[in-house]
């Protein structure tokens, strides 16, 4: 049996970067192609072309004030300024031109455990760690307590979870430094306390309590406006008939 000779592949993860990916990889082959031609005219003739192919790959590029001065500084920039030819009239351009890649994000270090929690809670207790002792520090600890329960029930609805796993897991990510005291319960961290004291809704008038007729006089109920009006012609005093002649 012949042995097939396969063809080399190129990935792209072997190619060159692409100066400017809007033009597409291709374009920049033929530039630096182009690149290499001694003579200056029909270098020049060739990067006309190319130029009226970026116009066709890019058309909105038009709206773009002097757009094909702007698309010269890009082929001499794809090309990575190895174009010989003289750019036309009102092109001016210079290597410091050149496009600098942007910094690199700063992503989150992703602890391996204990991702169900997420990652400011690393953050909420790097900040109690720096806490002085003190109630607010013991309020700090017992937010956080809470809110580890909250997240552990959103992603895991299905297991019930208790008070002990969480202060556990509360010891075990700050490395014994931060504790939840015995005895207590998360679910009750954050409820308002029964205060006997508490302010009650009024109760007066207006909220139907009886007051057995004492204020009657300030406030009639269903007083007749019409008692002091008189019914015919003649006004007379209220309570009183006309006398028959």
């Amino acid at each position: 049996m012949n042995k097939v000779n396969l063809p080399d592949i190129e990935y792209n993860s072997q190619r060159v970067d692409i100066n400017i990916a809007e033009y597409g990889r291709n374009i920049q082959k033929m530039l630096a192609h182009v690149a290499e031609i001694e003579d200056l005219d029909k270098q020049k003739k060739y990067v006309d072309k190319i130029i009226d192919l970026m116009i066709v790959i890019n058309p909105q590029c038009r709206n773009v004030e002097d757009f094909r001065s702007k698309l010269w500084k890009h082929a001499y920039r794809i090309s990575g300024f190895k174009l010989k030819i003289t750019p036309p009239d009102g092109v001016e351009f210079s290597k410091e031109d050149k496009r600098e890649n942007p910094e690199e994000v700063a992503y989150p270090v992703i602890e391996n455990k204990f991702r169900h929690y997420g990652h400011h809670i690393q953050l909420l207790i790097k900040k109690a760690k720096e806490m002085p002792e003190g109630p607010k520090k013991v309020g700090m600890i017992n937010t956080i307590a809470s809110y580890m329960k909250l997240a552990y029930k959103t992603w895991n609805r299905e297991n019930f979870v208790s008070d002990e796993s969480i202060k556990n897991d509360l010891a075990t990510i700050s490395k014994g430094t931060l504790y939840v005291e015995d005895g207590s319960s998360i679910d009750t961290f954050g409820q308002p306390t029964n205060n006997s004291n508490a302010r009650r809704r009024p109760m007066g008038k207006s909220y139907g309590s009886n007051d057995y007729g004492r204020n009657r006089s300030n406030y009639p109920q269903n007083a007749n406006k019409n008692k002091s009006r008189p019914r015919f012609g003649n006004p007379v005093a209220p309570g009183k008939r006309k006398p028959n002649i």
